[in-house]
């Protein structure tokens, strides 16, 4: 009906194989091996002295909350504007210089930032 599997039904076919290349050995030289230093130890748990020593010559002035009373209030928040109606656009504008504000010193020193947000109309005289 169906012929199956033609090779495996003649007779096997025996190969030989010999060798042509020889292995040529070579001895490896010993490499250093490097010394990891060992981890930080750990840091200890502080263990509270037994001896408490206060040194007696310093005396705490009384604290006086007298003095706050006498500063004004913070000023009110900024006003709303102008009330100004928000007209749709295709194209969101791009500023031509990017503005990069100088922090003072101090307050580079201690990472603060701010965000102003400006709000404003150009009409199409610009």
């Amino acid at each position: 009906m169906f012929y199956f599997l033609p090779k495996f039904l003649g007779e096997g076919q025996k190969t030989n194989f010999s060798v042509i290349d020889e292995i040529e050995t070579f001895d490896i030289p010993q490499t250093e091996q490097i010394k990891i230093p060992e981890p930080p130890a750990r840091p200890s748990v502080p263990i509270a002295s037994e001896d408490e020593f206060f040194d007696e010559d310093i005396t705490i002035e009384d604290t006086d909350f007298d003095d706050f009373e006498d500063w004004d209030t913070p000023p009110p928040p900024p006003s709303e504007g102008p009330n100004v109606k928000f007209i749709p656009y295709d194209k969101a504008p791009k500023p031509k210089i990017p503005i990069r504000p100088r922090y003072p010193e101090i307050a580079q020193e201690a990472g603060i930032e701010g965000t102003v947000y400006i709000q404003f109309f150009i009409d199409k005289k610009g």
